[in-house]
């Protein structure tokens, strides 16, 4: 690390010694009379003989110039951060209706497992075990099945299946 340290010090000492006299920032604009700006044109005395001093004119005067012709119909232009209308979906009908209680109820709830015994059933929907008679979410447990759960609640029936392994 100490070398590298130093390979920079000494390259820093050779340039401040040895070429800052040959060349260098200073060196560049020492020509210019102290009235140049920066990005002006030179003065025509600094310019090689035989030459005559450039006009450019700035780049607000180039563009007036290219658009003054010119005829915008701000009607027709569209607006470049817009998506393509191709890539949207406004002319297509909805995928779905909203869903009802039922459907929420049964995308909520995983019935899990069935243990049928008579009048002693009792199904696990989400880690709780129910029997009939019972209510999760408004929805009241009406019927154990051999894999299957009936419930009933706000007007509707869900009937919630155990899952193929």
């Amino acid at each position: 690390m100490l070398a590298v340290f130093g390979v920079g010090l000494a390259g820093l000492a050779l340039d401040r010694v040895l070429l800052r006299s040959q060349g260098g920032p200073a060196a560049a604009s020492a020509g210019l009379s102290p009235s140049a700006a920066p990005g002006s044109p030179l003065p025509a005395t600094d310019l090689p003989a035989g030459s005559a001093a450039p006009q450019e004119a700035p780049v607000t005067q180039c563009l007036n110039r290219l658009w003054s012709d010119k005829e915008v119909d701000f009607e027709r232009v569209r607006n470049p951060f817009s998506l393509p209308s191709s890539w949207s979906n406004l002319n297509e009908k909805p995928a779905r209706t909203p869903l009802d209680a039922g459907e929420v109820f049964a995308g909520r709830h995983q019935l899990t497992a069935v243990v049928l015994d008579g009048p002693r059933s009792y199904v696990l929907i989400d880690d709780r075990l129910l029997r009939p008679g019972q209510e999760i979410d408004g929805f009241r447990l009406v019927t154990v099945e051999d894999r299957a759960a009936l419930f009933e609640g706000t007007g509707t029936r869900v009937r919630l299946e155990l899952a193929d392994l």
